[in-house]
């Protein structure tokens, strides 16, 4: 059975408006590209700071007599000198830093003040999933919360329209005890009710950034998770070696084998626990967190960087083979004629780069290379072989000098099986006699020459190859059937 990949979610982390405007356009060229599967708005950094209190007037001075000043002048002075001579410094009072805070007083201008951002959200991005967190401070969030206000917020978010999903923290607001003992306030499975109530999805969560309990302990909070309406389970755990690491992945991994209905997300944070977040499918993670600009959380990895590897990793354990094909060669092995048979037999489109280049420029190959030269229309061969990225189901013909360049080569196997066809030079001459459309070949139309070329392209073709036929004193069909087996 095939694994799903993890959903790739990208947080939004702003503090105001302006900024929270800037994060939403910013990732719109992400989700139209696809790389983006879920956008989560973590709410608590938007609480904005209190105002800071005003200062006490000084109290008056009142002035003293004309002698009285005199004499008080006089001892001033001889404190002033005695004090030059040993200066006492002045007691440093720290202020204790502000925090952010919502309470059920201020819960209504927050609540306008999210509701707005959540406008402006699906103005930009009506179609993309959007989860909302406020993280408590007792989780590692920006911003405290009590329990009633939570439930409040969270139940009104769910209500509005604009999201798809809620996390809930399961613990945060329990009293102190090991998680066998740990009881979930009333409140919250309350809360869930309500959540699923407005058809939104619950994501049940524990974090923990002080550390990382042994996999028994972990096991424990994911069964007590599971015991509410949490349509997800989250645990997120910061590690201090790599033992710390391996006992999350063994929780997980445990957690995901006995209950693989209920989707997790498992997580250990910092660059010390990067590889749960790459190579989560391996023990069924439902998602995993991503960063664009400013991350949520340490470890995070930027988003293209992060959707690669999660590629590789879904690739190589549903053991998925390239869904194109992209026939590489000199000229006259037969990429063309072996590639319709290819595309009648697999039901593929059959895409040959010359063509494009042809449709694109409104002349020939041959005409390009005279009037405008090699390197020209080496560049748009280049551009021509980036745009077929975007191509599915489709066997492509590459030009014979296609391979030439490296970048090529490295774009053409993203997406490809790349088979070589090679032939003889004495074969190939052969089946060129008379095409006259081989710009490369004006003028040196013999078997030495032929020879001359093919042997100097011939390391870029192996070497870009993975899949090598013959195809001297073969039919295009024999050929063909020759690439069926070898992709079987």
């Amino acid at each position: 059975m095939s694994s799903i990949r993890p959903k790739i979610i990208v947080p939004i982390a702003a503090q105001d408006a302006t900024a929270f405007s800037a994060a939403v356009k910013n990732l719109r060229p992400y989700v139209n590209g696809r790389k983006i599967d879920l956008i989560e708005w973590r709410a608590d950094y938007y609480v904005p700071l209190p105002p800071k209190k005003a200062e006490p007037a000084p109290a008056p001075v009142e002035e003293a007599p004309a002698q009285e000043a005199q004499e008080g002048a006089v001892q001033e002075g001889a404190a002033q000198e005695g004090a030059s001579q040993e200066a006492a410094p002045a007691p440093v009072v720290e202020e204790a830093p502000q925090q952010k805070e919502v309470t059920y007083k201020t819960l209504p201008d927050f609540l306008h003040q999210c509701m707005h951002a959540l406008d402006i959200f699906r103005m930009y991005l009506p179609e993309i999933p959007l989860l909302f967190t406020f993280r408590t401070a007792h989780e590692g969030g920006d911003a405290a919360i009590d329990l009633q206000t939570y439930c409040a917020l969270n139940k009104a978010i769910a209500e509005c329209g604009h999201v798809n999903m809620i996390d809930v923290e399961v613990f945060s607001f329990a009293k102190a005890a090991p998680p066998t003992e740990v009881v979930t306030p009333e409140a919250i499975g309350a809360l869930m009710k309500d959540i699923h109530a407005a058809n939104v999805e619950v994501i049940g969560s524990h974090h923990d950034f002080a550390k990382t309990d042994s996999t028994e302990v972990l096991l424990q909070y994911l069964d007590k998770i599971r015991t509410t309406d949490a349509d997800v389970l989250k645990l997120a755990v910061m590690p201090k070696t790599e033992a710390d690491v391996q006992s999350l992945i063994d929780a997980a991994t445990q957690a995901h084998e006995d209950h693989p209905e209920r989707p997790i997300i498992s997580i250990s944070m910092g660059g010390l626990g990067q590889i749960t977040r790459t190579d989560g499918e391996r023990y069924g993670n439902y998602g995993t967190f991503a960063m664009v600009g400013q991350g949520s959380a340490p470890g995070q990895i930027p988003c293209d960087e992060l959707m690669d590897i999660l590629d590789a990793v879904h690739e190589e354990l549903n053991g998925q083979k390239k869904n194109n094909i992209t026939l590489i060669g000199f000229m006259g092995t037969g990429k063309s004629t072996v590639g319709a048979l290819l595309s009648k037999a697999l039901q593929k489109a059959l895409v040959d780069t010359d063509a494009l280049i042809e449709a694109e420029t409104h002349e020939r190959i041959c005409d390009t290379f005279a009037n405008k030269g090699e390197n020209y229309f080496r560049d748009l061969e280049t551009q021509t072989i980036f745009s077929l990225e975007d191509y599915t189901d489709s066997i492509f013909a590459a030009g014979g000098g296609s391979i030439l360049r490296q970048e090529n080569v490295d774009s053409l196997r993203k997406h490809s099986t790349i088979v070589l066809l090679t032939a003889a030079p004495d074969t190939v001459l052969v089946r060129l006699d008379g095409d006259i459309t081989r710009p490369v070949l004006e003028g040196r139309m013999t078997v030495e020459e032929i020879a001359e070329m093919m042997e100097s392209r011939r390391p870029f073709y192996e070497g870009a190859a993975d899949i090598t036929i013959i195809t001297d004193e073969k039919t295009p069909e024999e050929v063909c059937a020759e690439i069926l087996r070898a992709l079987s």
